[in-house]
């Protein structure tokens, strides 16, 4: 149910806030303007035809030329009328054309003319509700049954009315769908910029809100066993829009943050001396700046997930080194809380696969939570190991989490006690994302505690010692029974990121991945995989001479690959930064591209980016002359009047876009070998290689068997998806 705009909040004399809440439409809207363009049509329509007959067809009957005549008055009184009764003109005009194409197919004696009658509903799904275009209907198809008998001539018209009415009203109601989607979103956006202007204590509504809209998703999600084919689509509207506005948001949060961080660290760049009474402001807003970016590379981590386009890349891994490493980085945390921090551990843990940075991040997680909501006492990080599974546990001596919310710590935004998680700072994010990591490594986390301060809680997570496959719940394809049989895949390309790529997003097979020749040769013999897959690029005779003699059996697959890295490479790109970029990042890569570099031209059609990276290189250490321009073919006059040293280009542009002016530099010989440094708010492999252009060929040297065929190429067109993100 969405809410109303005139019952909505949005108190306060913000004149933006108004101009979002005037842009909120409603089904009305739509109407009276189409309203006005089908009366004008109509009219200009008419009076054409009254031109014609009167013209070139003056035999044709004068009641049909009286008919047009009055149709014109009408139009003309409707569209007077219109100013007073804006509501029912829609009503009267679908009622007078419905009226004249009567009496004109009756004047005219043609049955043909009765297809109008289908035009008329169509004409009345834009401009009328529902029971409006099902009494046209039921009175078209009372006239046609009195005056006209049901033959070949009038079935078609006659059946075309209800497909008009059925299609109609499938189409008006995807629109109403869309519309209330759309001001939902409005009004989303309202309160949120609302709630960004109070104090600190109005942050529990932003929470309430945000737990009401989990609730939403939970409740989606257990209909997913009813109507799953509804809920997949719920889920991917949801999670392409946590992605589109997180990647929106980056932008605002980047000059937010870049901006504040110069003011608090760097305030000689301004030329003057920041006042002492602003310092702990400006700070404030560094560091709440810096959480809400936390914020939301937490949120479009957990919408990756649900999208299962977030990949666990799992490796043989000894889980000593990572909860060492995990300890280590924790421990200067604890330290400073003057806490006690014991690691218990066995002495011989077992090499088990995962993926060791999710798995690093989910003990930080849980040892940060611990030192926020311990303030005396110890922590302690342990390890136990049965026959299936190991067991990671980190327990402290805080506050304890009473028995009634043991259950819901796991929910997005869900914070124990809103005061003293305020208190002591999180998202409500940090529990949640840790879990599904744990889910998609086929282990399980849980809570325990007696919610007596001074107790404390335990949390634990167990990883099984042997590799499990994680399906996720709104996995499009077939989910495959379980198998103690896993096949090889061999993977090979020179880009190590496409190993991964392969080796992440594999649910059925063990991958294996070769940037060497010979070594994949070597293992094809070796362990006769199901298939090789090969780079387009790489040489592959003798990689096919091998698999014909030693292992004919398995089938080599030859495609184009998405590498970042080749599309990098192959557009002369000198480097690739995304959005957020910090004022080391930018640093970063003008080092990397050389020391004598003096000017430098920053191409960007949003002008507070281009004061904010300028400030930057202002406050470098080696002296740059910075040049701005605010789009794509500004940026290339520039470049051709006084050619910089490097360019840093942003890619989506409304005038001329990053890969357009690139293209221009290249063609000319005067800037082909300028550096270019390209700022995206999307990464490298989405922004640049969109999609893999080509062809993949499969070929296995005893051939295939007919049902072997069908279900390889089954298989191949069930996992084909159109792309529907936007370009970037």
């Amino acid at each position: 149910m969405t809410a109303s705009p005139k019952n909505f909040d949005i108190s306060g004399p913000l004149a933006n806030q108004n101009a979002l809440l005037n842009s909120l439409y409603d089904i009305d809207d739509i109407r009276q303007a189409s309203f006005k363009n089908i009366l004008l049509l109509l009219y200009i329509a008419t009076w054409l035809t009254t031109i014609i007959l009167i013209t070139f067809l003056s035999d044709a009957p004068r009641d049909l030329l009286w008919l047009n005549i009055l149709l014109m008055m009408f139009c003309g009184v409707i569209w007077w009328l219109n100013g007073s009764i804006p509501h029912w003109t829609p009503y009267l005009l679908i009622t007078i054309m419905w009226i004249f194409t009567m009496l004109g197919s009756l004047l005219i004696h043609d049955p043909l003319i009765l297809f109008g009658l289908s035009v008329v509903i169509i004409l009345s799904s834009n401009l009328t509700a529902v029971p409006m275009q099902l009494t046209v209907a039921i009175l078209s198809t009372i006239f046609i049954a009195r005056f006209y008998t049901l033959d070949e001539k009038t079935f078609g018209p006659f059946i075309f009315i209800w497909i008009s009415l059925a299609a109609s009203f499938l189409s008006q109601r995807g629109l109403i769908r869309a519309l209330d989607i759309s001001n939902r979103y409005q009004l989303y956006a309202i309160d949120q910029m609302k709630k960004a202007r109070e104090q600190r204590a109005e942050l529990a509504k932003m929470t309430h809100a945000l737990l009401s809209s989990q609730e939403n998703l939970r409740n989606a999600n257990a209909q997913l066993r009813y109507a799953r084919d509804f809920a997949e689509e719920a889920r991917k509207l949801k999670a392409q829009f946590a992605a589109n506005v997180s990647h929106e948001l980056r932008t605002p949060i980047n000059l937010i943050v870049g901006f504040s961080e110069m003011i608090a660290t760097a305030p000689e760049a301004y030329g003057t001396q920041l006042p002492s009474v602003y310092r702990p402001d400006i700070q404030a807003i560094y560091r709440n700046a810096t959480h809400l970016q936390n914020l939301i590379n937490d949120i479009l981590d957990i919408s990756q997930i649900e999208a299962a386009k977030l990949a666990i890349i799992k490796e043989e891994t000894q889980p000593k080194q990572v909860i060492e490493e995990a300890a280590l980085i924790a421990g200067s945390l604890i330290k400073s809380k003057n806490l006690r921090f014991c690691v218990e551990l066995p002495p011989d843990l077992p090499t088990i696969r995962m993926d060791r940075t999710r798995i690093r991040q989910v003990i930080l997680n849980l040892l940060a939570n611990a030192v926020r909501f311990t303030n005396e006492g110890v922590i302690t990080l342990s390890a136990s190991v049965d026959e299936h599974v190991l067991t990671l546990s980190v327990s402290d001596t805080g506050q304890g989490i009473p028995a009634h919310e043991l259950n819901r710590v796991f929910e997005e935004f869900y914070q124990v006690d809103g005061n003293f998680s305020r208190k002591n700072g999180g998202t409500g994010l940090g529990l949640a994302l840790s879990k599904q990591f744990i889910i998609q490594h086929g282990g399980r986390m849980w809570i325990e505690s007696e919610g007596i301060p001074g107790q404390g809680a335990t949390c634990s997570f167990t990883l099984p010692l042997t590799d499990t496959v994680y399906y996720p719940l709104h996995d499009l394809g077939h989910t495959p029974q379980p198998s103690t049989v896993i096949h090889n895949i061999l993977v090979w390309d020179d880009d190590p990121a496409i190993l991964q790529l392969f080796k992440g997003y594999s649910q059925d097979h063990q991958v294996k991945g070769y940037t060497d020749a010979t070594k994949i040769i070597q293992s094809v013999a070796e362990l006769h995989p199901v298939a090789v897959i090969a780079g387009s690029h790489m040489p592959t005779d003798d990689l096919e001479a091998a698999i014909q003699h030693v292992s004919p059996e398995t089938a080599l697959i030859k495609c184009p690959m998405p590498s970042g890295r080749r599309a990098v490479q192959a557009i002369g790109l000198s480097d690739y930064l995304v959005k957020p970029v910090s004022r080391q990042a930018l640093l970063d890569a003008l080092e990397h591209i050389g020391t004598d570099l003096d000017k430098v031209l920053i191409v960007d059609d949003d002008w507070d980016v281009l004061r904010m990276l300028t400030r930057f290189l202002q406050t470098a250490k080696q002296s740059y002359t910075v040049n701005t321009a605010s789009g794509g073919l500004a940026g290339l006059e520039i470049m051709r009047q006084d050619p910089p040293d490097v360019v840093v280009l942003d890619i989506l542009m409304p005038d001329v876009d990053g890969f357009t002016v690139i293209e221009h530099m290249k063609a000319d010989p005067f800037l082909k070998d300028i550096p270019v440094i390209v700022v995206s708010a999307r990464g490298a492999t989405e922004a640049i290689t969109q999609s893999v252009e080509g062809k993949i060929t499969i070929q296995r040297e005893i051939g295939f068997q007919p049902i072997e065929l069908v279900s390889c190429i089954e298989a191949l067109a069930s996992n084909l998806m159109l792309p529907t993100a936007p370009k970037s």
